[in-house]
């Protein structure tokens, strides 16, 4: 009994303890918990307030021209809405025709039924369009959605064409000028009582109302939201009628409307307000000069009578020619060698070349016969007589390919020219019975063939190498070989290719750098002298001397003192030339001459493997520091060897086997010799300058970090507080990109409370710094950010946030990514805010995200920024594209409820390990209590 009761005592005890030691444990957590929330709202304000908010910036709109711009865009978007909304009122535009330079700006609403958004974009005129004229008018403008279009001033010009060419991306539309006068014209002839107010019973009743003459009309618009056509309820359709191919009734119409057309123009010349007759020198009169030296190129085969392919190209050269005491001219046309390599296969082949001042046979000059892509070049030459011609062309050539090198900048406006044939169905504007219109729609669709001449398409640079240029504009089939040009009309580049794939941002354009052109020309000069017959040249091992010739022409490798710096300051060399150059010598090293020069100058060597891979090897003091460059036959290694002074060297060794890759870009190394302390930007504007200083700055506030290869992101540094011994503790908000599977992924926010750590790259000083930083979220955030932290004694720049609440419709928005984070490549897109809520906006940009696969790329990540640089949000997560638009990004706006949640873990996390601590000693305190209570027996 006695033990007994010994044993209630001890369990009764043990029961008391384990409730004292209960309540002791949730008294702790409490304490944890409020001295926790102490100090997060602590640190919060210490942060947000003192620190954060100073870093945030409010836009104060100063500008009248664009504040009434923002205005009249956000009053149009309302307007636009109440299409598809059966309670509004539907909006009404005035009718009368228009005339447009090519270049034009112009206003587009995406009309999208399905998310009532419609949402804004802003696009070009791609061809001259004169009153006159009523065919369908090409826009430059991304994606091919269903879009209704304005004038820089809100009036209506047009509305896409149904049925566009699904393998051209620029978008035709039904303009102004055609429904002014199909409207004039059909009422006068057919005097049919149009009463466009009358109720129509119909299922589909979406429309808006065009007035003219004080009338207003309704344009109805199908389920989709594509223009339908007009209703006359007078009007009985006829099938046996062949029906018009786009407004086309000749003979009568004709007359009608030419008579429409000068009473237009007398209307407007008494007025003193003929449209767009100011032209926007100097630019006008550059596209002008650039048109007149640009082809459409047509090949075709003359003993089949077959058409091979079509394409662009454009005078680079010209030189006047004596024969038998008669002078000619000999003019060079550059072209893309994939546009001529079919023709190559036929024994006889006619070329012909189309511009406004040029119809002509050309002969093929020559092309480097290889798979690189990046010599896809090809020299066409055609002999004239016209002297004024020559003298014309010539003086153009001076100015839009300039002697001196042409910097190019990410983000820099460009424009693409080419040609290209378009195949639409034709939309009939007749009125008809509007049921029997839409039952049978296929009546009045007409295969229509558009021949386009040198359209004109506007972007802006996405990333560059010495060689290739990538621009946001996707390029059609056709215009391969046409000029990419600057504001300046100074040609950059040649139309090459078209980036398609679910990996990376893709509808890119590419094109050939144009100094790299300038170098496979003079190649391809010198392999025709050598044989004047050839035209297909194949480069062999002992042509290399050229690489010798190229190496003596570049300042710190030439031995003559006189040499002018400046004249040549790049040179680009490829692995198989350099590989081939030593293989033919005896000495198998090179090396660089000290050089003099009272300027400060650098010499910069880079390796490009691919256009996306590319590493800085040495940047050093030529006027100080030697480089050698060393072919190891039994290795197969290239060395690079920096030689410094007290023989300080560095090296670097890279394998031949591992460089090549089995595919069509050829890798190579670029020297350039640069001057740091004189800007590329000397002879810009004031306001050109300092958008390019604006971009520079967004390009650089890019950093990019990875843990493994699988897991990595891209950040903005935001905010950064002093630490003793002159070091910083800097704060990096960033996306989180994680290529595992789902599974895997779930265990990842555990793994980065213990291990964390990962190597940051950031920009500083004209040069990329390596860090070591912690990530300091286990908890990803909303659209999968994260918090990273690092110390460093280097002062780098915080990236300024601006408010999401002056945001304003219609402002230029640049965004950036790093897709290969094992290397630094920053790639940079230009959008615009298309649509804004308190919440989010969304941008236009050139890729489709709704047609990603999202098994090959999970996530796409953006960092945004406005045209000053300031950081403005994220893009949301892949699959919310779904819901949006074709050919926009909905984009989270940075919230101060993000940087307190941030922060809050943050903190939490900087204390787990005070947690962890306390826990255990809990633990070791509770399984002492038990064992004291159940004491264990010995036998003895």
């Amino acid at each position: 009994m006695e033990k007994h009761l010994k044993n209630m005592d001890s369990i009764v005890l043990s029961f008391i303890n384990k409730k004292r030691f209960i309540l002791f444990f949730l008294i702790f957590l409490l304490f944890l918990f409020f001295y926790y929330k102490y100090l997060f709202i602590k640190y919060q304000n210490q942060i947000i307030q003192n620190d954060y908010k100073k870093n945030q910036i409010t836009f104060n709109l100063k500008d009248k021209v664009l504040e009434e711009k923002i205005q009249m865009i956000g009053d149009m978007q309302k307007k636009i809405q109440n299409i598809f909304d059966f309670e509004k009122d539907k909006p009404s535009f005035i009718l009368k025709p228009h005339r447009f330079n090519k270049g034009d700006v112009v206003y587009a609403f995406t009309l999208d039924i399905s998310s009532h958004m419609e949402p804004f974009q802003e696009g070009i005129v791609s061809k001259n369009y004169a009153l006159s004229d009523n065919e369908y008018l090409p826009i430059s403008i991304k994606g091919g959605n269903n879009k209704i279009f304005f004038n820089t001033k809100g009036e209506f010009i047009g509305i896409s064409v149904p049925n566009q060419d699904p393998n051209i991306i620029i978008n035709h539309i039904i303009t102004s000028n055609s429904i002014f006068y199909f409207f004039k014209c059909q009422l006068n002839l057919e005097q049919s009582d149009l009463s466009s107010e009358k109720d129509i019973d119909i299922k589909n009743k979406y429309y808006f109302l065009l007035e003219v003459d004080n009338k207003k009309y309704k344009i109805f618009l199908n389920q989709e939201g594509w223009f339908l056509g007009f209703y006359n309820s007078s009007s009985k359709i006829d099938s046996k009628k062949n029906f018009l191919d786009y407004i086309f009734d000749k003979i009568a119409l004709d007359k009608c409307q030419n008579n429409q057309v000068n009473i237009e123009k007398s209307n407007l010349q008494q007025k003193n307000n003929l449209e767009n007759t100011k032209l926007n020198y100097p630019f006008d009169e550059d596209i002008q000069n650039l048109n007149k030296i640009t082809f459409l190129i047509q090949v075709g085969s003359l003993m089949q009578n077959k058409f091979l392919s079509l394409g662009s190209g454009f005078i680079f050269c010209v030189k006047e020619i004596m024969e038998n005491n008669e002078i000619f001219y000999d003019y060079y046309v550059l072209t893309n060698r994939h546009v001529l390599k079919q023709a190559s296969k036929y024994s006889s082949i006619k070329i012909e070349l189309f511009n406004i001042y040029f119809q002509q046979e050309a002969e093929m000059f020559g092309f480097i016969n290889n798979q690189d892509v990046y010599d896809d070049i090809a020299i066409l030459t055609f002999r004239d007589k016209n002297t004024k011609k020559f003298e014309e062309i010539k003086t153009i050539l001076d100015k839009v390919l300039p002697k001196k090198k042409i910097n190019v900048y990410q983000g820099e406006v460009v424009y693409s020219m080419g040609s290209q044939i378009t195949q639409i169905k034709s939309k009939k504007l007749t009125f008809d019975n509007f049921n029997t219109l839409s039952q049978d729609k296929d009546l009045f669709l007409k295969p229509n063939i558009i021949w386009g001449f040198n359209l004109l398409k506007k972007g802006n640079i996405v990333d560059y190498n010495e060689k290739e240029i990538s621009f946001d504009i996707q390029i059609d089939s056709g215009n391969s070989g046409g000029p990419v040009f600057n504001t300046h009309g100074e040609i950059i580049g040649i139309n090459k290719s078209v980036i398609i794939s679910d990996y990376v941002p893709d509808r890119i354009s590419q094109c050939l750098n144009i100094e790299h052109v300038k170098q496979i020309c003079n190649r391809i000069i010198e392999l025709h002298k050598k044989n004047p017959i050839k035209k297909f040249f194949k480069i062999l091992p002992e042509d290399y001397d050229y690489l010798e010739n190229e190496l003596n022409s570049f300042p710190p490798f030439n031995q003559n003192p006189n040499f002018l710096i400046k004249n040549k300051n790049n040179i680009t060399i490829t692995i198989e030339e350099l590989l081939n150059y030593f293989r033919n010598k005896k000495i198998k090293s090179i090396i660089s001459e000290l050089i003099k020069e009272e300027k400060e100058i650098q010499l910069n060597i880079k390796l490009v493997v691919m256009f996306y891979k590319k590493e800085q090897i040495f940047s050093l003091n030529p006027k100080k520091e030697q480089i050698k460059i060393i072919y190891n036959e039994q290795k197969n290694n290239i060395i690079f060897e920096k030689k410094g002074p007290n023989n300080l060297n560095e090296i670097k060794i890279y394998n031949f086997d591992d460089i090549q890759l089995k595919e069509q870009h050829e890798p190579f190394i670029s020297l350039e010799l640069v001057y740091p302390h004189e800007s590329n930007n000397d002879n810009m504007e004031i306001n050109e300058k300092r958008k390019f200083d604006n971009l520079k700055k967004i390009k650089n506030s890019l950093i990019f970090w990875d843990q493994n290869e699988e897991i990595s992101g891209n950040g903005i540094v935001f905010q950064k507080k002093s630490l003793p011994n002159n070091n910083f503790l800097y704060f990096v908000l960033s996306t989180y990109t994680n290529n595992k599977n789902k599974l895997l992924s779930l265990i990842e926010p555990i793994k980065n409370i213990f291990s964390n750590e990962i190597e940051i790259t950031i920009f500083n000083n004209d040069n990329y710094q390596k860090e070591k930083g912690q990530i300091n979220s286990f908890l990803l955030g909303r659209n999968n950010l994260i918090l990273i932290t690092f110390v460093s004694s280097n002062n780098y720049d915080i990236i300024p946030a601006r408010s999401s609440k002056n945001l304003n419709l219609g402002e230029e928005i640049f965004f950036l990514t790093n897709n290969y984070n094992d290397n630094y490549f920053p790639q940079m897109f230009k959008g615009v805010v298309s649509y804004k809520t308190n919440d989010f906006v969304l941008c236009d940009s050139v890729f489709d995200l709704r047609n990603k696969n999202k098994i090959a790329n999970p996530k796409f990540n953006f960092l945004y920024f406005d045209n000053e640089g300031n950081f403005i949000g994220v893009n949301n997560i892949l699959e919310e594209s779904n819901k949006l638009p074709h050919n926009f990004i909905k984009v989270a706006l940075l919230k101060e409820k993000d940087i307190f949640d941030f922060l809050k873990i943050y903190k939490l996390k900087e204390n787990l390990t005070l947690i962890f601590s306390c826990l255990f000693v809990l633990i070791v305190i509770f399984i002492v209590i038990i064992y004291s209570n159940y004491p264990i027996k010995r036998k003895f």
